[in-house]
């Protein structure tokens, strides 16, 4: 007998194709008006310029750059992190997410108020011991390692994830044929190689999608030039043109990415803790000092710097400037994760009790959009919406939130689907086997069950848009700007002393609810 959709399937079918037309039509709209009007001819011919393939030159060489760098840190430290018994692991791995949770251009700021001629080094280095340091730090040194440090948590956290659903019987299996060496070698790396894989792509498409980093560093980059095209000249038909590379680089890798990852095993992910087995360590006090001096140089030298510089500051200063963008940054942080957690969760509740298609298109989409430029998304926005019929939303704050739909979705899907691998289904088949309605269902078991799974999603949704510029910065509405744009436009001719306020403003306000996220992993992974 022909079983009819469920409200739940309902649910799930109409969240994703809302979600569909709303976030990824526009990117639709852009990519097909770029490659099939009558303008790409008279672009190749115009704008194909050796400097157009210079920048773009440069952007794949600072993207290829960084990801050698954070996959390979990112990899050692989850492998040290996860799979020993250090005292601070859990310190550390926390300590080392901080640079991603905030804007990336705030620790090139640091750096830059730590190296100056007012710095605290210049009290303690002299002036000629300094200068090459600076040089090195103005252009690619500067935005290949600031950029490290802060991309660097994806692989670790992502691999971290892996490694804590590798089975310890196949580890154990292993060592008794073999040393450790060759157990991470031979079963561990290649179990989670799908994980360090796909955020290698990630961080790739990251970096070639991050301007504000560059630029502050005088590195010029492709993503900078559509910008510039964009914001400076209002040239739409060059910017749209010009992001259709990126469009179809991250399409062509996530698909390289998603063939790779094919060919290995699959492990059962999921967001529980479970219990690892510990690699044995040598000298475990030597590693908790050298974790230590990373730490310093990774998160606390461009804090010193950026506390050396608003010593000067004075608080009504901040307030003046910086009260109004704080309150629109936690009305975009509430709204854009509290709608982002709702579709999240019916959407990632669907792909994983496989209930609808459209789901599972809508969430590997989300992955194509979460690695994409968060400027191409935002031009895609203004192209598709920039219309008499869509006056109603065109230049509001919701427009701005549809964009943080479209750009943040993976963050809550995914982690509800991880929350929901740990639920057994059988509890559900039981609760309808016994009457309960789909609704008793979802309120009475689904629910409380992840609700841990939930507020995590909540959480990384919140840091994500609070950190966010690149979308807001082409978005807002009049006198809607976030901290993070403020801060930006006061780099161009504010006092050193209330940018660096600012700065620290905006770390501030991001490490309450990063506060929050890391006490619901408590007791996780020990």
């Amino acid at each position: 007998m022909r079983r009819g959709l469920s409200p739940l399937k309902a649910i799930i079918l109409l969240l994703s194709l809302l979600w569909l037309a709303a976030a990824f039509l526009p990117l639709l709209w852009l990519t097909a008006s770029s490659l099939f009007g009558d303008d790409v001819a008279a672009f190749l011919k115009s704008d194909a310029t050796p400097r157009t393939m210079q920048l773009l030159a440069h952007s794949l060489w600072l993207a290829l750059a960084v990801t050698v760098t954070s996959a390979a840190g990112g990899v050692g430290l989850a492998l040290l992190l996860q799979k020993s018994r250090l005292l601070f692991r859990r310190f550390w791995l926390w300590l080392f997410v901080v640079p991603l949770l905030v804007p990336p251009y705030l620790w090139a700021l640091g750096w830059a108020d730590l190296l100056s001629p007012e710095g605290p080094l210049a009290r303690w280095l002299p002036s000629s011991s300094l200068e090459p340091l600076r040089a090195w730090f103005s252009g690619f040194g500067g935005s290949w390692f600031v950029l490290s440090v802060v991309f660097l948590p994806i692989p670790m956290v992502v691999t971290a994830l892996f490694l804590r659903s590798v089975p310890a019987a196949l580890e154990e299996a292993g060592l008794l044929a073999t040393g450790w060496r060759g157990v991470l070698g031979g079963i561990t790396l290649p179990l989670v190689w799908p994980g360090i894989l796909l955020s290698a792509v990630v961080v790739f498409l990251l970096v070639l999608g991050e301007p504000t980093v560059p630029q502050f560093f005088r590195y010029n980059v492709f993503i900078t030039e559509i910008l510039t095209r964009f914001a400076a000249f209002y040239d739409i038909r060059s910017a749209t043109l010009l992001s259709l590379p990126l469009v179809l680089l991250a399409a062509l890798l996530l698909f390289l990415e998603y063939r790779g990852g094919r060919s290995h095993t699959p492990l059962a992910l999921t967001f529980e803790g479970r219990e690892t087995l510990p690699v044995p360590l040598r000298h475990p006090l030597l590693l908790e000092v050298a974790l230590g001096g990373f730490a310093l140089l990774t998160v606390g030298l461009p804090l010193a710097g950026l506390l050396a510089q608003a010593a000067s500051m004075r608080v009504g200063e901040l307030y003046a400037h910086a009260a109004d963008a704080l309150g629109n940054s936690l009305f975009y942080a509430f709204w854009g994760a509290t709608l982002l957690t709702l579709f999240g969760f019916f959407i990632g509740y669907g792909v994983q009790r496989r209930l609808c298609g459209a789901g599972r298109v809508t969430e590997a989409l989300s992955l194509f959009l979460f690695a994409l430029p968060g400027s191409v998304v935002a031009i895609s926005m203004i192209l598709f919406y920039n219309r008499p019929s869509f006056a109603w939303l065109y230049g509001t704050a919701a427009l701005v939130i549809v964009a943080y739909l479209a750009k943040y979705l993976l963050l809550p899907s995914r982690i509800t689907a991880l929350q929901m691998a740990a639920i057994p289904p059988s509890m559900e088949e039981a609760a309808r086997l016994a009457g309960a309605s789909w609704r008793l269902r979802l309120v009475a078991i689904v629910v409380p069950l992840a609700k841990r799974g939930i507020a995590v999603g909540w959480l990384s949704a919140f840091l994500f848009i609070l950190r966010d510029t690149d979308v807001t910065m082409l978005l807002y509405p009049p006198g809607g700007d976030t901290l993070s744009v403020r801060l930006l436009t006061l780099m161009a001719n504010g006092a050193p002393s209330l940018i660096a306020g600012v700065a620290l403003l905006q770390i501030a306000v991001t490490a309450l609810p990063a506060a929050f996220l890391s006490l619901l992993f408590r007791g996780e992974g020990r």
